[in-house]
């Protein structure tokens, strides 16, 4: 409950349901601002008015309204034009879904955008085998990019985004690098800067102190991405965890490093109680 209390904390869909908000793939796709309609996903006017954090009492109206209508067409109308249901979230005086359904950086940033980015990403096989790293530095499979290596975990991810791709990128593409081809080389370049501006923000994303200018420079990296990836990658789509993570730098001011909010000790949980032996003698309770 301490945790629901403070923020709610999951990936979008789960947070969604919680606090009975419409979807992530809905055209009411964040419930931080007034951004509205799938086609704006990709928006970075980070100046106008439709950035600004909802109103807690607007929505608190919304969701009582929904309560008190008595047939399930007129809630089904009102839900398709507010986005809002009742939800017993409601009760709790100070609970404001804007400030406090908190986007958890495990999913959206490394299980999200970094997957997205990199799930085509040229093996790096040999970065990993060479590269000497710390001995806290969690391992990630050495034969990333094929089948047999199965999924790959969200600290893996991050290990990954942080580390190895850097090197290998920049050891292809970076300074110094040569190519007959002017054009590719200028094009590498600029999916290389890309790459980079994606990695800074989740570097920074994921210290474990943060200060206001660190998350102006998180803000700053993750802008740029958003703004090139349809420049550097014309086929891409963007996403309702591309729109999301913008609003991160709301939460890094409001609550501090994610280290704090974000969703590895509660996974890390599950898996040890899913792990558990158990002969189903709770199911015949």
């Amino acid at each position: 409950m301490l945790s629901i209390i403070a923020c709610l904390v999951c990936d979008l869909p789960a947070a969604r349901k919680a606090a009975q908000l419409a979807g992530p793939t809905s055209h009411f796709y964040c419930t931080a601002c007034h951004c509205w309609h799938r086609s704006t996903c990709g928006r970075t006017d980070i100046q106008t008015e439709d950035w600004v954090l909802r109103d807690k009492n607007e929505v608190y109206c919304y969701a009582e309204l929904w309560k008190n209508t008595e047939t399930s067409v007129e809630r089904n109308k009102l839900f398709s034009l507010h986005s809002v249901r009742w939800s017993t979230l409601w009760r709790l005086s100070y609970w404001d879904p804007s400030r406090q359904i908190v986007v958890d950086t495990m999913h959206c940033l490394l299980e999200g955008l970094a997957h997205a980015h990199f799930q085509v990403m040229w093996r790096i096989s040999d970065v990993i085998k060479t590269t000497d790293t710390p001995s806290f530095l969690r391992s990630v499979p050495y034969n990333f990019g094929e089948t047999k290596a199965g999924t790959v975990k969200a600290d893996e991810w991050r290990t990954l985004t942080t580390v190895y791709l850097p090197i290998a990128l920049i050891s292809l593409w970076g300074e110094g690098s040569v190519h007959r081809n002017t054009d590719i080389a200028d094009s590498r370049r600029a999916t290389l800067d890309h790459t980079m501006a994606l990695v800074s923000a989740i570097h920074i994303a994921c210290l474990r102190s943060m200060m206001t200018d660190r998350a102006d420079t998180y803000h700053t990296y993750i802008v740029e991405w958003i703004r090139d990836l349809q420049v550097i990658h014309p086929h891409a789509h963007h996403r309702t965890n591309g729109h999301m993570v913008l609003h991160v730098w709301d939460y890094l001011q409001l609550f501090g490093p994610v280290r704090s909010w974000w969703c590895f000790p509660y996974e890390r949980l599950i898996g040890q109680l899913q792990r558990l032996p158990s002969n189903h003698i709770f199911g015949n309770i």
